[in-house]
């Protein structure tokens, strides 16, 4: 159980006992555990976000519930400065690429999208409740070809679930002017990704650890204090 303060603008100072969570300054109770605070974002890195919908139901049902979305994330831009590089939307989660300005962006970007579609989903459909099974994850990716490889998996996404002639990627909007061009000139979801690398993106969405080779995912890591991301988990072996 929380208690929520009156001010949602002003973040938490140390000691106070407050934490920043969702958009929302909360206190925590006495007896009651306080969840880890989410790491800061870093402008000007490129991130993979992915979220999926509670328990992992579906939260698109129909091609407006899609449309709605996407029109979210264009307008978003309007709301947060972000570069939206490729996104891919899926029956029961969505996974996007982009770039924030600020470090405070992509937060701002996503609280937006997140909760304007909760409120549309439940007009629409007469619900309340949980959408989201919570906080997006993200991680960072190195801006060469890993980035191709987390592009053309996002893109590709819909094919490895076998849904045929999808349309709710980012490939049909190129032209929209709202899709940003990568750093890099790549196909559109055409490069293929070995089984490693598709492990490798697998495991940096579970551990939420930057995506790249191993001496700048270390540097990341120490810049950014992310070390947590790619530490063994589990207690360390005792010498017997």
């Amino acid at each position: 159980m929380y208690k929520i303060s009156d001010n949602y603008n002003t973040l938490a100072k140390k000691g106070t006992g407050y934490f920043f969570k969702y958009g929302i300054i909360a206190q925590n109770i006495q007896g009651v555990t306080v969840p880890r605070i989410a790491r800061g974002l870093i402008g000007g890195e490129i991130y993979h976000i992915i979220n999926r919908g509670n328990r992992k139901m579906e939260v698109f049902h129909f091609d407006r519930d899609y449309e709605k979305f996407i029109a979210l994330l264009f307008k978003g831009k309007e709301i947060a400065k972000v570069e939206l590089y490729a996104f891919a939307i899926m029956p029961n989660h969505f996974h996007l690429i982009l770039k924030p300005e600020g470090s405070e962006d992509i937060s701002k970007y996503m609280q937006w999208i997140s909760t304007s579609y909760v409120r549309f989903y439940n007009k629409i459909y007469k619900t309340s409740g949980h959408l989201w099974q919570g906080r997006y994850k993200n991680f960072i990716v190195k801006k060469d070809n890993y980035f191709a490889n987390l592009y053309s998996y996002v893109l590709q996404n819909p094919s490895r679930a076998k849904l045929k002639n999808w349309k709710h990627t980012s490939k049909n909007y190129i032209n929209s002017g709202f899709i940003n061009k990568p750093p890099l000139d790549i196909p559109h979801g055409l490069q293929k990704i070995s089984k490693t690398e598709m492990e490798n993106i697998k495991q940096c969405i579970k551990r939420q650890s930057p995506y790249g080779d191993n001496s700048w995912q270390q540097k990341i890591c120490k810049q950014y204090n992310l070390n947590s991301t790619i530490r063994p988990r589990g207690r360390p072996r005792k010498d017997v």
